[in-house]
């Protein structure tokens, strides 16, 4: 997708999610042969809450359908996904980490050779607190990660 596609489609997107109380997370287009797979991955614009409820997804997934054929900004044609993020989501913002506070992540980082593994015991505006398995401590400051995931227990 050319930048002027991708300008009108995040914003069509993000007019439309926040229609629903949601914001979106994250928009990728994956083309196919076939057909492409326009990915938008929406989340809760109150923090409170963990995700976006699926009939509320449901509905934002018709509502964004209607607005991107009438825009028709993608000349190709493809198949829209709407959904949550997944566990596997990278860890981004202060709120992707408070969201996953007390679970274990495997962080990459500016400053470390290697990954480091932790538990999240604290979320500052720019930074996260990790716990060791040694019981030490680790201050990791968010704009030095590179990458960011829970580890997931299977």
């Amino acid at each position: 997708m050319s930048d002027a596609v991708s300008s009108v489609v995040w914003n069509l997107a993000t007019q439309t999610a926040s229609s629903f109380d949601a914001e979106v997370l994250d928009i990728t287009f994956t083309p196919h042969q076939s057909r492409a797979v326009l990915r938008v991955i929406v989340e809760p614009s109150d923090e409170s809450f963990d995700s976006v409820d699926i009939d509320v997804i449901a509905r934002l997934s018709r509502a964004l359908a209607h607005a991107l054929d009438e825009a028709d900004p993608i000349v190709s044609k493809y198949v829209l996904e709407v959904s949550s993020p997944g566990a596997d989501q990278p860890l981004r913002r202060p709120r992707d980490f408070r969201r996953n506070l007390t679970r274990s992540v495997i962080v990459e980082h500016t400053s470390f050779d290697t990954p480091i593994t932790g538990r999240i015991d604290a979320v500052e505006e720019d930074a996260i607190v990790l716990s060791q398995p040694d019981d030490t401590t680790v201050t990791v400051t968010l704009a030095e990660i590179t990458s960011a995931h829970v580890v997931l227990p299977w």
